[in-house]
């Protein structure tokens, strides 16, 4: 990356780092150059609880089973929305309550690339309502990992719906 800042650089090549692990079908600078884009196009349009939440997201920094496996020395939870899959970001585009969440709100999430909002088609039409809805999956997944209450779709998706409309 030709940044005239080096602090910026360094922040850039760590996400090129991390984008790597993703396998997301697309050329590492493309990314890099898409997430730029969509930061700076954020930065005005929604609360940094959102930025925070999708920083976390592309950075593999949301607390899932499969991050914390070896912390705890344990196979890998399940997905707490669907209870079908493993807790691990690569199975939330496959998560049906995921994608019916992206769907109430006319959003895709078929493949990683269009969960993480960085396929060509959802800037800068549905960009934003994909990051709230990741800002809404992000909470509600820290609050159902730290509870014994159960929560159900129902909640997801008012919690979601009352995101969306703010």
């Amino acid at each position: 990356m030709r940044a005239k800042n080096p602090g910026r650089a360094k922040i850039f090549n760590r996400f090129r780092n991390r984008i790597l692990r993703w396998e997301l079908g697309i050329q590492p600078r493309h990314a890099i150059d898409r997430i730029e884009r969509r930061f700076t196009f954020l930065k005005k349009k929604v609360l940094p609880k959102v930025i925070i939440a999708y920083f976390k997201l592309l950075t593999n920094s949301w607390h899932t089973g499969s991050r914390f496996r070896f912390l705890h020395g344990t196979k890998t939870t399940v997905c707490p929305f669907c209870k079908n899959g493993p807790d691990a970001i690569e199975h939330m585009p496959k998560c049906d309550i995921v994608r019916q969440l992206f769907q109430r709100f006319g959003c895709s999430c078929s493949c990683l690339i269009q969960f993480f909002a960085l396929d060509q088609f959802s800037f800068p039409h549905k960009f934003v309502t994909k990051v709230k809805l990741l800002s809404v999956l992000f909470s509600v997944h820290n609050s159902i990992n730290s509870t014994t209450t159960p929560m159900h779709v129902n909640h997801l998706i008012n919690a979601a719906v009352s995101v969306i409309l703010q």
